[in-house]
């Protein structure tokens, strides 16, 4: 019985092992050149991040808003803000996490989640 052979893959180099060998996969959105397919498809996974940071000199991309505001407040330490528990008489605060809010009331306040679809609406 033979050894098993790969099927041809019009995207794989001849020889992607090779240090010194021309790049040969390209980003479709800005043309950018790659030696390889993992590198270009990172890469190009970049251009599906809408969120881009403000902060001067930083180049870092998010795909939503709430991982760009986690970026500011841990990289920056721009401050964001408090979100204090929809229930009642609960003190406990969030920052800028409506989402760790909503698991607290998932946790703790069983009896209210309902609270959570009508604030997920506003």
């Amino acid at each position: 019985m033979s050894a098993p052979t790969e099927a041809p893959d019009e995207l794989t180099p001849a020889s992607d092992t090779t240090q010194d060998c021309d790049p040969v996969f390209t980003c479709p959105h800005c043309k950018k050149k790659f030696r390889n397919f993992a590198q270009q498809n990172k890469h190009t996974r970049r251009h599906d991040r809408r969120h881009r940071c403000s902060h001067g000199g930083c180049e870092k991309r998010f795909r939503d808003g709430t991982d760009l505001q986690r970026h500011l407040k841990n990289v920056h330490e721009v401050s964001v803000q408090d979100i204090p528990c929809l229930i009642t008489g609960c003190t406990r605060t969030f920052k800028g996490r409506r989402d760790n809010m909503y698991k607290h009331i998932r946790r703790n306040h069983p009896k209210h989640v309902d609270l959570i679809s009508r604030d997920a609406t506003h």
